[in-house]
């Protein structure tokens, strides 16, 4: 039987910076990660998340309410990176 290893979740320090902001969203998206780090094929399809077009191509985005989480999957290295984190009208915006 193999073994699922785990993701891991880095944050960058723009992402860190939105928790410091808003602890209680913090607490629902580091959740969320968590979950899918288990066993991210398995677990993305159950929440609402889409690839990026555009100048976010290559990334996926998290829909939580009202805040959008820009991340990316690093299959390689095992690590899930979360990129930023901001309200849909912002978080699209270089």
């Amino acid at each position: 039987m193999q073994t699922m290893k785990t993701y891991t979740l880095e944050i960058s320090r723009a992402a860190d910076k939105f928790f410091k902001k808003h602890p209680a969203e913090e607490k629902k998206i580091k959740e969320i990660f968590e979950t899918i780090a288990k066993n991210p094929s398995e677990h993305i399809q159950f929440y609402d998340i889409k690839i990026c077009r555009g100048n976010l191509d290559g990334l996926m985005r998290l829909k939580t309410g009202k805040y959008r989480t820009i991340f990316k999957i690093i299959n390689d290295r095992l690590i899930i990176f979360l990129i930023k984190i901001d309200s849909r009208g912002d978080v699209y915006k270089n």
